[in-house]
């Protein structure tokens, strides 16, 4: 599924959680490749804005149910990512 895939990108240290250091890790790293700029203190809005809406316990990190629910209201956080295509294995390439 890929709201579970996407979650294990966020989650950055495997600990079934995303914290506010993974968030802003991935939103750079995104930002970054989309060859965008915005200010720390915006990128640290964003995570504080998504934190109050997805954290439902205020537990201050982001569970799998937490992200799930999130991004069943916002589809559009799984609609705008992109993932690489696979590269063909050339074991299995014509020859």
């Amino acid at each position: 599924q890929l709201a579970c895939l996407s979650f294990e990108m966020y989650d950055i240290t495997g600990d079934n959680k995303i914290s506010k250091d993974e968030l802003l890790k991935m939103l750079k790293s995104s930002l970054s490749m989309n060859h965008l700029v915005l200010m720390e203190d915006q990128l640290r809005a964003i995570v504080d804005a998504t934190f109050v809406e997805a954290d439902a316990d205020k537990s201050g990190e982001i569970d799998f149910n937490e992200y799930r629910r999130m991004v069943e209201r916002h589809p559009q956080v799984l609609a705008s990512m992109t993932w690489p295509s696979p590269k063909p294995d050339a074991s299995s390439s014509s020859r």
